[in-house]
């Protein structure tokens, strides 16, 4: 507008206000103070808004408040990953920085999927650390991560070449063909044995107890939803065994067992707090049978401190105190106080 300009031009005027400009005390609590104080507030935010847009948009590096509200750096790719991994509905448990954990977790976003970090327990009790996409089976990850061949397709087996039609047999050829009983004996022994079967559990990480908490896993699902709402430190881990769920090794437990013990130990607790009876402690195990604990002192029998009479109680104290007072009175220091 002209006289927008006009303004400008006359009083040197830029048309923004300077919100370090001096303003009185009584014009502080005034309505058009307030609504000073309001728009400079709301520009900052603004432009700290307009800031992660833009940077989120670049795939630059952005900073996301942490539980206590500070600001922390992501690094280069992790607000893809943290993305992705919300996502997914996997919750993960962070170790801290500088852990052992921490440094071995190599789980990135590999533009389609996710690559997670797997740490495999075989039979043996050795421990791999291998990258596995999201997308292939539990099965399929660990024969790539132990090198077996996979079974080929159907789509590939369709692109393949395709068999030429076979000629008949002639005699020569048949005879030529037909093995020998030693060779056949030969060949028999040096098949190799069929694959012994396997089972896939997943560890169920921060549970209390010796025993390890394991989840069965389907050897042909993905690990996508195989973790689905699971919990994972840092990363997944597996145990490969060849034991079934009925058979596990000792120090091993299936989830479902230690969800009914807890269960169990949760109810027990509530019903002896209902009651009014503590839960036993590890002492009792050690006292005799006809000790009651907290009835009369520890150590008495309760029929014999049901027995105490109250004109017995009341003759002790009345002892105590006439003794007390002789003790007063004897002394010179305090025989005035009396």
């Amino acid at each position: 507008m002209k006289c927008s300009k006009r303004h400008k031009l006359w009083s040197q005027c830029s048309g923004v206000r300077d919100p370090a400009a001096y303003v009185k005390r009584s014009e502080l609590a005034t309505p058009a103070g307030i609504d000073r104080d309001f728009n400079f507030l709301a520009g900052i935010e603004r432009k700290l808004e307009n800031t992660e847009k833009e940077c989120e948009a670049r795939g630059l590096d952005v900073a996301v408040p942490d539980a206590r509200g500070y600001r922390q750096p992501l690094q280069k790719g992790e607000y893809h990953l943290k993305r992705a991994m919300e996502g997914c509905g996997v919750i993960v448990y962070r170790a801290p920085k500088g852990m052992q954990r921490s440094k071995e977790n190599l789980t990135q976003w590999n533009k389609k999927c996710l690559a997670w970090t797997v740490e495999w327990f075989h039979e043996s009790g050795q421990r791999s650390l291998c990258p596995a996409l999201e997308n292939l089976s539990v099965e399929a990850a660990y024969s790539k991560m132990k090198g077996e061949s996979q079974p080929v397709s159907s789509k590939k087996r369709k692109l393949g070449h395709k068999d030429e039609p076979a000629s008949p047999p002639t005699a020569d050829t048949a005879e030529t063909a037909t093995p020998s009983p030693v060779e056949s004996q030969h060949e028999t022994d040096t098949q190799q044995p069929p694959p012994t079967e396997r089972y896939f559990y997943l560890l169920r990480p921060r549970t209390p107890g010796s025993s390890r908490v394991l989840i069965l896993l389907s050897n042909s699902s993905s690990l996508s939803e195989l973790l689905k709402g699971r919990e994972v430190l840092e990363f997944p881990t597996i145990y490969v065994l060849p034991e079934p769920p009925s058979t596990l090794p000792p120090g091993f437990i299936l989830e479902s067992q230690y969800l009914s013990q807890s269960a169990e130990n949760s109810s027990s607790t509530v019903e002896a707090t209902l009651s009014g009876i503590p839960p036993p402690s590890p002492r009792q195990e050690f006292m005799a049978p006809g000790v009651v604990p907290g009835v009369g002192g520890v150590g008495k029998d309760p029929e014999a401190a049901a027995g105490l009479s109250e004109e017995r109680i009341l003759d002790v104290l009345y002892k105590d105190l006439t003794s007390s007072e002789g003790q007063i009175t004897s002394s010179p220091d305090q025989s005035h106080t009396l």
